[in-house]
């Protein structure tokens, strides 16, 4: 992937987690390695990151860590593949990471604050990579990840809930598009049935007069 080649090999991890995963940047940023569930393939998404400026014409800004805005974003998203299992426990090893620390940091250890790493990080591997049209931002990785399931063949419900939303019908409005039903094996489960002596077993038992 071009992103991942061009962006800075500290952070190149990070373009194919959260195009497997789908999480917010805040969501990225708050994550600590107590939040993987490697052995099962799953991260569990408790808070979210934000930046705040230090002063108020400033453009220096630090991170504060807050709950997730919904209910629905606290959740676990189960689709760590084996590969991306083994290049995370492989940099946490590498880097002597406990299951406190936070689990993507800049080379001086210092956590990831997400206004910071869009300027200093992304764009900068976004230009190398010459992405211009349409201008990426760290949110197209969460879109790659939401087309990624779809195609997959996860079903709306299951996709909202990953995504952290709160219903499926903001899920249906952006990537409705992507969906292809296709209600073949139900038609055959029907034919089957009806096929296989089983019509009986579908039809309401007749009640004895008066009963």
């Amino acid at each position: 992937m071009r992103l991942e080649e061009a962006i800075d090999p500290r952070w190149a991890i990070v373009v194919p987690f959260g195009t497997t995963t789908g999480l917010r940047i805040g969501e990225l940023a708050a994550l600590q390695v107590m939040d993987l569930r490697l052995a099962a393939g799953e991260v569990v998404v408790r808070s979210t990151a934000v930046s705040v400026p230090l002063a108020v014409s400033g453009s220096d800004v630090r991170r504060q860590i807050h709950p997730t805005k919904t209910f629905a974003g606290q959740r676990t998203v189960p689709t760590l593949h084996p590969a991306l299992r083994d290049r995370l426990a492989a940099m946490i090893d590498e880097r002597g990471l406990g299951p406190n620390d936070w689990l993507f940091t800049g080379r001086d250890g210092g956590a990831m604050t997400p206004d910071n790493w869009r300027s200093r990080i992304w764009r900068p591997a976004v230009e190398r990579a010459r992405i211009a049209d349409p201008q990426a931002t760290p949110h197209s990785l969460r879109h790659t990840a939401v087309a990624l399931w779809i195609a997959a063949g996860v079903d709306r419900l299951t996709v909202a809930r990953w995504a952290g939303h709160t219903d499926a019908a903001f899920m249906e409005r952006v990537y409705g598009h992507l969906w292809r039903d296709d209600h073949t094996d139900t038609q055959n489960a029907i034919a089957a049935l009806l096929g296989g002596g089983q019509v009986e077993k579908l039809r309401p038992t007749r009640r004895a007069a008066g009963a």
